[in-house]
Parts: C-alpha cells; sequence; structure tokens
C-alpha cells in the first residue's frame, strides 16, 4: 500500500519508502491531493482541470489530465485512481492517507492518535502559482484541518483535566497555544493547568514568554486576564515560605529577559509589522466612528440587557452516538435562558456554525453582537453526566464564573435549570418568580421518552428540511409519548411538526389538521402555560387554517414563557406579512434577526418583505447582510437577482445566479430566466428537462404541459401551444374536482383554459382563485392570484381589464409583476405608464391593438 501525506510536507511512500521519479511531480501530487481530501470521495474531470490547469483551454487541459493519470497508474498501478466515467476518486485500498486517518480518528473518539497524525499545515510549502483557483482550495483545506488538529488538542486537554492530570493537560494546552501564541485565552490556559500541576516557575514563564511575544511583535501589553493569573499565583504561593521566597514579585520577573531567547518563524515577524500598520489605521477608523456615532442624530442606543451566546457543547463521550445527547443539552440551555425576559440570547441556528471551531471568543462575540459567551463539555457514561460550564466575558476573557456537574443522568433537569440560574445571576438579570418556576420544571420522568425527545428534535432541526427528516421526527416523539403520555412538551412539538407537514403539503389532509389539534390540546391540557404548547397552537390556527388573529393570541401567550425566542419572532413577522400589517411585519422580521444574526434566512425574509414593499435599495443591503453572513447563500443570490430585476429591469445579476447555481431549482430558475430573456427556444430545452409529471412548483399544479403551452405560445407555435395545453387540462381538471378549494389548482386550470381560447371559464376559474384568497384573507399570497387573473385577460384579450389590476398591484405592496407574463421589452413595468404598459402587455402575447 502506498502512504500519502498532506499534513506538514508532501510526500508519497511505497512499501520501500519515499518515491522519487516522475511521479511526484507537483501536478500529479497536487492531482492526488485533490482526490484525497474530496469530502465524498469523487471529482468530476472538469473540476480537476479547472483547479489544476485553468490556463490552458478545456481539450487540452483534458488533455494533460489523462495524461498525468496515464503515468500515475502506470508507475503505482492501474487500481490507484479509479475512474466511474467522469468522474474519479482515489482507491482507499490501495492508497492510505493522513487526512482520512485523522477524521476517522476523531469519529472513533481517538483525539490523541488524529493529534498524532498533524505534522504540519495542510501541503505546508506547495504552491501552484498559475492555478488560483488550488491556491483558495489549499487555504481553506489548510483551516479546515488545523481546526480538527485544535479540536483533537482541546479534547485531550479536557479529558486530562478531568483526569486531574494537570501536568498533562498543560502539555496539550501548550500545544494548542502554538498554533495561536497571542491568543490570551489560551495562555490562561497553559498558566493555570501548569499551576494546578504544581509548576508555578513554569506558569509564570510562560506569561513572561507571551508578554515579550505580544511586546516585540505586535507592540501591545498581554490581556489584563493573563496579568491577572499571575497575580493569583504569586498570591496562592505566599503562603508557602519555600515557594514565597523562590518567587520575586512579578514585576520583576516579566522584566527580566527570558534565559532562553522566544523562537518565532520570521513571518510571524512580518505579521507584526502590518499588524502596526493595520492597526493605525483600524484607529484612524474607529476614532472617525466614534467621532460619527456621538452625533445625537446617529447614535445607537445602549443595549439594555446582557447579551449571551451558548456555544456548542463539546461531546465528551467515549461514544460518537451520545452527540444528539451533547446537542439536545446545550438547545435545552438556551431555551432556559430564552426564558429570562431580562437577556438577549442569541439563537441556537446562529450559533451552530461555530461547532469544532477554534477561534477567537471576542471575534465571535462580534459577530454575535453579545458581550458574554457560554462554553460547555458533556461526557456520559454508566448512567451518569459530566457536564462542565463556564460563563466568560468575551471583552476581557475573564470568567464570570465557572461549575462542573457531576450527576446521575436523570439530575440533567436540574443541571439545566442551575446553568440558566447560575449565568442570569452572574449578569445580574434578575427572575422573576414565574420565569424561575418555569425554568426548574422537569418535563418527563421518563429518561427513555426524554431521549426520543432529544432525537426528534435533532431530526426537525437538521439543515436541509425533506419529507423523511420529519418522518423520523414523528416517529421518536410518537414513542416518547407512547412512553411517558403525560409528557407536555413532546406533544406540543408533535402538534407543530403536523401543522408543518400540512402547510408544506406533504400530507394537505383533514386527519393530518385533526392530529395537530389533537396533540396541541393534549400539551395545554397538561400544562395550561406550556410555552410550546401555545406556539403550537398558533401555528396550527396559523398554517391550518389562516386564523391570524388566533394565531396571534397564542403567541403572545407563548412569548410570555420564550420572551427571547427568535423563532416566535419571525412566526409574527410571518402573520404580520399576511394581515398586510407591513410595517409591523418588518419589525418582528428585524427582532427575529437580532436575536439570530449568523443565520441568513433571516435576512432574506427581511430583504423579500422590504422587495413587496418595493424598498428596492434597502432589500439589496438586507440581502447583502445575508451574503456577508453567508457567502454563497443561494436564495440569498436568487432573491438579490431577482430586486435587480424588480427595480432596474437589469437580468445580468439572474445569468450570473443560474451559470453560479444550475443545480439549484434548475428548471424554475432556469425557465425565468430564459422567458425574460424572451430566450423561447431555451426555455423550451429547459423544459425537456423535466419529466412529464414532475411539477414545476410543488403543489401548484404548473405542470410542464402548462408552461410548454405558455412558451409555445409566447413563441407564436399555436398549435404546439394547443396541444401542451389540452394535456395539462386533463391533469388540472383531475386535481380541481379532487380539491375544489385548492386556489392554486384553480388558478393553473384558469391559465390553461385561456391557452384553449375558453375566455369565460378561463375568467371564471382565475377569479374563483382570487375569491377563495382575497386580500382580506391573506394580503401575501393574494396578489399572486390577482397576477394569474391579468395574466389570463390578457391572454384572452381583455387587455383594459388587465392594465387595471395591473395598476392595482401597483398601488399596494406585491410581488415582482414583470413576471407575469414572459417579459417586459419597455423596462421595468412599475416605472412605466398606462399606455406603455399597454404597449408592453399587446406586445407580449403576440396581439395587436389601437395604441392609446
Amino acid at each position: 500500500m502506498y502512504r500519502l501525506r498532506l499534513l506538514g510536507s508532501l510526500t508519497l511512500e511505497g512499501p520501500s519508502g519515499p518515491l522519487s521519479g516522475r511521479v511526484i511531480q507537483r501536478k500529479r501530487l497536487a492531482l492526488l491531493a485533490l482526490l484525497a481530501a474530496s469530502r465524498d470521495q469523487v471529482l468530476s474531470r472538469d473540476k480537476l482541470v479547472g483547479y489544476l490547469w485553468p490556463e490552458s483551454d478545456k481539450e487540452r487541459a483534458r488533455h494533460n489530465l489523462s495524461g498525468t493519470l496515464h503515468i500515475l497508474n502506470k508507475e503505482l498501478g492501474d487500481g490507484v485512481v479509479l475512474a466511474l466515467g467522469e468522474m474519479l476518486r482515489l482507491n482507499p485500498e490501495v492508497v492510505w492517507t493522513d487526512l482520512r486517518e485523522l477524521e476517522e480518528a476523531l469519529e472513533r473518539g481517538e483525539p490523541g492518535a488524529a493529534a498524532e497524525l498533524y505534522r504540519g499545515p495542510f501541503l505546508d510549502g506547495v504552491h501552484l502559482g498559475e492555478a488560483l483557483e488550488f491556491e483558495r482550495w489549499v487555504d481553506g483545506e489548510r483551516e479546515r484541518y488545523a481546526g480538527l488538529y485544535a479540536r483533537a488538542l482541546k479534547t485531550l486537554a479536557l479529558q486530562a483535566e478531568d483526569a486531574g492530570d494537570y501536568g498533562e493537560a498543560a502539555k496539550w494546552w501548550k500545544r494548542l497555544a502554538r498554533q495561536d501564541p497571542y491568543d490570551s485565552r489560551l495562555a490562561v490556559r497553559v498558566i493555570e493547568a501548569l499551576a494546578a500541576a504544581g509548576d508555578v516557575a513554569n506558569a509564570l514563564q510562560h506569561v513572561r514568554a507571551h508578554q515579550l511575544l505580544l511586546r516585540e511583535e505586535l507592540e501591545v501589553e498581554p490581556s489584563p486576564v493573563v496579568l491577572a493569573a499571575a497575580e493569583r499565583l504569586r498570591e496562592e504561593s505566599a503562603a508557602r515560605p519555600v515557594a514565597e521566597r523562590a518567587l520575586r514579585p512579578i514585576e520583576a520577573q516579566l522584566a527580566e529577559p527570558l534565559e532562553e531567547p522566544v523562537k518565532r518563524a520570521s513571518y510571524r515577524l512580518a505579521l507584526g509589522r502590518w499588524a502596526l500598520v493595520w492597526g493605525a489605521l483600524i484607529a484612524v477608523v474607529v476614532g472617525a466612528i466614534a467621532v460619527f456615532e456621538s452625533w445625537p442624530a446617529f447614535r445607537e442606543p445602549a443595549p439594555e440587557r446582557p447579551s449571551v451566546a451558548v456555544l456548542p457543547f463539546n461531546n465528551m463521550s467515549a461514544d460518537p452516538e451520545n452527540e444528539f445527547f451533547t446537542d439536545g443539552m446545550h438547545d435545552e440551555i438556551i431555551t432556559h435562558l430564552s426564558r429570562i425576559a431580562g437577556l438577549k440570547v442569541i439563537s441556537r441556528t446562529s450559533v451552530l456554525e461555530y461547532k469544532d471551531r477554534s477561534e477567537n471568543l471576542r471575534a465571535i462575540a462580534e459577530q454575535l453582537g453579545v458581550t458574554n459567551i457560554v462554553e460547555g463539555t458533556v461526557r456520559r457514561a454508566n448512567g451518569r453526566v459530566r457536564i462542565t460550564t463556564q460563563l466568560i466575558d468575551a471583552l476581557t476573557d475573564e470568567h464570570l464564573w465557572t461549575e462542573v456537574y457531576e450527576r446521575n443522568l436523570g439530575d440533567v433537569f436540574a443541571v439545566q435549570s442551575d446553568v440558566a440560574e447560575q449565568v442570569a445571576a452572574a449578569l445580574r438579570a434578575e427572575l422573576t418568580t414565574a420565569e424561575r418556576e418555569r425554568i426548574e420544571e422537569i418535563p418527563t420522568d421518563n429518561l427513555e421518552a426524554y431521549e426520543f425527545y432529544l432525537r426528534g428534535m435533532e431530526y426537525y432541526r437538521r439543515p436541509n428540511w425533506v419529507a423523511e427528516n420529519w418522518r423520523s421526527a414523528q416517529r421518536m416523539w410518537e414513542q416518547a409519548v407512547d412512553l411517558d403520555p403525560s409528557f407536555a412538551l413532546a406533544h406540543a412539538w408533535l402538534s407543530i411538526l403536523h401543522s408543518r407537514i400540512y402547510w408544506w403539503r406533504y400530507d394537505f389532509t383533514e386527519e393530518r389538521l385533526r392530529l395537530a389539534r389533537a396533540a396541541a390540546d393534549r400539551a395545554l391540557e397538561l400544562d395550561p402555560d406550556l410555552p410550546q404548547g401555545h406556539l403550537a397552537l398558533g401555528y396550527h390556527f396559523y398554517w391550518g387554517f389562516r386564523a391570524y388573529d388566533q394565531a396571534l393570541e397564542e403567541l403572545a401567550l407563548a412569548e410570555r414563557g420564550l420572551p427571547g425566542d427568535a423563532e416566535l419572532a419571525a412566526a409574527r413577522g410571518y402573520i404580520y406579512r399576511r394581515q398586510g400589517k407591513w410595517e409591523e411585519a418588518v419589525a418582528s422580521l428585524e427582532r427575529a434577526a437580532a436575536l439570530d444574526p449568523r443565520n441568513a434566512t433571516r435576512f432574506v425574509e427581511l430583504g423579500y418583505t422590504h422587495s413587496f414593499l418595493r424598498r428596492y435599495d434597502e432589500a439589496e443591503r438586507i440581502y447583502d447582510r445575508a451574503l456577508a453572513v453567508e457567502p454563497e447563500f443561494e436564495s440569498a443570490v436568487y432573491y438579490r437577482a431577482q430586486n435587480r430585476v424588480q427595480r432596474d429591469g437589469d437580468l445580468e445579476p439572474m445569468r450570473a445566479y443560474v451559470s453560479a447555481y444550475p443545480d439549484a431549482h434548475p428548471s424554475r430558475r432556469r425557465l425565468e430566466l430564459d422567458l425574460l430573456s424572451r430566450n423561447y427556444p431555451a426555455a423550451l430545452a429547459a423544459l425537456s428537462q423535466v419529466g412529464d409529471e414532475i411539477l414545476v412548483d410543488r403543489e401548484a399544479y404548473d405542470t410542464k404541459s402548462l408552461y410548454s403551452g405558455l412558451v409555445h405560445s409566447y413563441a407564436g407555435q399555436t398549435e404546439l401551444a394547443r396541444a401542451a395545453f389540452d394535456s395539462a387540462r386533463v391533469i388540472l381538471e383531475a386535481a380541481v374536482a379532487e380539491r375544489p378549494d385548492h386556489d392554486v389548482r384553480r388558478r393553473s386550470l384558469g391559465l390553461v383554459y385561456a391557452g384553449l381560447g375558453m375566455r369565460e371559464a378561463a375568467v371564471q376559474e382565475g377569479q374563483m382563485a382570487v375569491d377563495l384568497m382575497p386580500m382580506s384573507k391573506d394580503a401575501y399570497d393574494a396578489p399572486y392570484h390577482l397576477r394569474g387573473l391579468a395574466h389570463i385577460h390578457t391572454m384572452v384579450g381583455d387587455y383594459e381589464v388587465a392594465i387595471d389590476l395591473l395598476d392595482y398591484l401597483l398601488s399596494i405592496p406585491s410581488f415582482d409583476l414583470s413576471r407575469i407574463f414572459d417579459s417586459t421589452p419597455c423596462g421595468t413595468l412599475s416605472a412605466t405608464t398606462r399606455a406603455s404598459r399597454r404597449c408592453c402587455w399587446t406586445s407580449t402575447s403576440s396581439r395587436t391593438v389601437d395604441k392609446m
């Protein structure tokens, strides 16, 4: 077997030792590195040539790849790189890699083995100057594996501390500190571990080394928390005569040179010099901002409540299967803290990105908009649990509170409650009697039921909602309530799930609604004040019946027990939107974003609301905020591009989006762009990629045949259009017969009838859709049906009626009107006159009328 090492110096070894010759040419090794580091273990030929031969044309680049593969297989054997059509993968049966071994060691719960595999940065010293994409990829992988190494070291240090072996803990903290020698938090860890091991002299030596490093390279003084730790050492050793004679005043020791110079790499000296330059520039900018913010008209109000973020807890259990339990503890502590009105608590979604990441706490706090951080670890074994938590002032690195809980598994609820109360006390947030009682409640006495509840939450909150995850969550919660029928919290979440499944049309039946109501009623019967029970009933009214006033009443009751919950604030914003209370919607969605600042979806929803209000500049600014949080967030890129279409009639961002995300809603987005561009052949080609019965828009019954009919009609292909519309008619008539009250199916059937020239039937169906979903019922969805009705009137030649509808839509908050038809040749519809709109519409529908 060959051994490929990519951490530290890049080497390839065979059975007899390191290889030499043409097989270790840098691009051949780079190709092996790309395949070895691939997450799914396969890469396409096009991606590989893009990384390695970007300067060559496609034909030559693919020729170079083929030549490289030929040499590798000739020198190492045909089984080294396996070809699966256009996809290539490294054969793990032939090539061992340290990357795979490190990740598998972490998965097995062997951080020591993982740490020993890390010999240095990923592909250290390897550069392909002409291949910029490869260089960027290396930088990303370098950061990723450094993070995994840091995670292993931190785990080892914490395990040693748990075992009381502080000398061993100091060794691991030192190795971690070498990764980031400027981090005062890590310096304190080293100092405290050495002191606990009785090695006070080396603890003080570490203080001196840290101070010299900061002084000489960055010209700054160490954090006060480092000096405070050193001062505590002197005071604690004062009672010991020998130690007192051995220790001189700390100030004197810090002033002395080290016996051995602190060794530094040359790049760190360069970094220090640049840090001085940037520091001066930052000081000027910060000063300017301070002056700007001191002006009364621009000053932001100071936060009134202490703010805190709970970072994901580390699973210290030997069994990785316990990850769900650790995540559950983390989630429940956030929920407990969210019950305290005197605290601002960052949502779970926003802190998840910091899982398994080693990052400066102050930077994290700035990104989350808080001043305090909670960290923790969980170890579960043999019916017992050990939970370590600490509260840190992120601005000063001061540990405000630390506790280690050694409890039986049945006491986890008491631990959750105590953590919330201790954090509140440390931050001087007063708890009301009701808050304290709610925090101290025990949700169930059945630990097996509680585990099923936690597993259900893990499925339900997976990032990408899919039906299978929801079905798994349902099974978990149903088992939880079977084991403990009095488990109110599990009943509440089961109700929320049923309502969500109904709303998203995965099961659009009366039985699903009945299950949702029954579970919510049972939760509130068991616990009339349960916040999640009122949240469940609120969602039932909202998602099941669009009964917004009743939903808001329930959300208000839920908020009494969860005053700091981002999801509650967002739900209120969505309801206000549907009620047409737009300013209230904006305020609620802004609050949700403040509580969940690293969740790009919050900003997309807020931006889309501004687009509805035609505040296009504000919408773009908010979409940019979403992309600052998650630069490649597909929804943000799409809606930002759509915003440009609405504001300027500019299609270039939409073209860029479709090119960058070819697999994201491929039929819908590609089709949308082709229609806006009046590129009908391309639109038909996009439709040809869709299966005959696949819906372009789920549950909207905008079938492939309906879209085909529309595109053929735009292209003037009358007979082809009629054939497609007739196919759609068969499908949609059956769908409407099944659900006569389904507004979207009615709208689609109206478009089909219009395409077939059935004017009266078309208008009747379009009007029925509007009647089923009027503005008074839903100010957010109703404009879609008004748009559909305008489209129907245009297709049958009722231009004046269509223009009246358009004028109305332009007078109210609504969406992108440029998509009412295939395109608007005279620019942005909202900026045109009635006469020019008439020109647009008549030209679009391929009809001729007198110009106004």
